[in-house]
Formats: structure tokens, C-alpha cells, sequence
């Protein structure tokens, strides 16, 4: 077969080709979702509760949260709700090497009745004022 190869480039060509398969043009073709299936929506935000209450969505790294979908559930504490689709999952990541809990559909305490609340505490328990985050959810 090699014999065959080097007398035939065309043949050496196709056989690279065909042993990378479709991860050309995965490289090269984004597809979108599927209507019917699970929808993505991620933003980075930070926010300070001190003296005032400030929170801020980074346009230019969001897509599908808005400002309009964050509210403050209390000091440590940002509730997400309005989004199209009930979340089915969250991933938070914290910038601030801080301890965050997160919860769907909170049935009580700050934020029940929203889509999520997400919570940051120090490492010895105690709330923080501020926080910065990347927020990933999948409805």
C-alpha cells in the first residue's frame, strides 16, 4: 500500500483527508443548536454590597443574561430570574477564590420563587460583600 501511496500522490492526499475525517471542517463550520434542544446562556459579573449596592455585567463576555436578569437577594447573594427557558444547570466560577454556593429554584430564603441564587462566602463562612464570577447556565 506505502508503494502505492508515493507513486500516486492523489491517493497519499485522500488517504490524509479521509483519516481526518470531519475534524476539518469542525475546525472551520459552527453549527447552531438545535431549536429543541438545551440553550446556553453565560455572562461574567462582579458586584460590591457596601454602603450601595453595585453590580455589573460585562456586555462584550455575556450572551443571553442581561442586567435585567440579576437581582440582590441579600448581601452575598445575586438571584437570577426572567431567562426564556428554566435553568437545568449552573456552573459558577469565582475570580475571587471565594466559596459559592448555588441553587435552582430556591423555594425559600433569599431569592425564593427565582430561576437560581447564587451565594459567596469566605472560607471561614461569613458572607462577602463582593464578588466577581463567570456564570454559566444551561436551560
Amino acid at each position: 500500500m506505502i508503494r502505492h501511496l508515493l507513486k500516486h500522490p492523489i491517493a497519499w492526499l485522500a488517504l490524509f483527508v479521509s483519516l481526518g475525517g470531519t475534524s476539518y471542517a469542525a475546525n472551520t463550520v459552527i453549527a447552531p443548536a438545535p431549536s429543541t434542544g438545551p440553550t446556553t446562556a453565560y455572562a461574567s459579573i462582579w458586584f460590591v454590597n457596601h454602603n450601595q449596592r453595585e453590580r455589573h455585567l460585562e456586555g462584550d463576555k455575556s450572551s443571553g443574561i442581561t442586567e435585567a436578569n440579576l437581582s440582590y437577594g441579600a448581601d452575598n447573594t445575586i438571584c437570577l430570574d426572567g431567562l426564556p427557558k428554566p435553568p437545568r444547570n449552573l456552573q459558577v466560577t469565582s475570580q475571587d477564590l471565594k466559596f459559592v454556593t448555588a441553587q435552582l429554584a430556591p423555594p425559600n430564603g433569599a431569592c425564593a420563587g427565582k430561576q437560581a441564587r447564587i451565594s459567596f462566602y469566605y472560607a471561614n463562612g461569613t458572607p462577602t460583600i463582593y464578588g466577581t464570577f463567570f456564570l454559566t447556565v444551561i436551560a
